[in-house]
């Protein structure tokens, strides 16, 4: 499902690095984010993981997001069409 959505980012990991199951190494980090309906979990790639952390006014867009299910928890992602970008 995809998703447009604005929220002010209030938690952010460190950004790590994975090895797919190809063997490829990817940098990935997780954030959240709110707004006045909620919060959510944000899983940025690659080039997206230098998003800044937390701060006053922070606040991220993601457009045509990927959301999903994932051990019970909800997320999005930009996807292969989507983009995140501060605001």
């Amino acid at each position: 499902m995809n998703c447009e959505l604005v929220g002010e980012v209030v938690e952010a990991s460190e950004t790590r690095t994975i090895i797919t199951k190809y063997g490829k190494k990817l940098k990935v980090r997780d954030i959240q984010i709110k707004d006045d309906s909620g919060s959510v979990a944000v899983t940025l790639w690659e080039d997206e993981t230098t998003i800044p952390d937390s701060g006053a006014n922070r606040q991220l867009e993601i457009k045509n997001g990927y959301v999903r299910e994932y051990l019970g928890k909800i997320s999005v992602s930009s996807g292969r069409g989507g983009t995140i970008s501060l605001l």
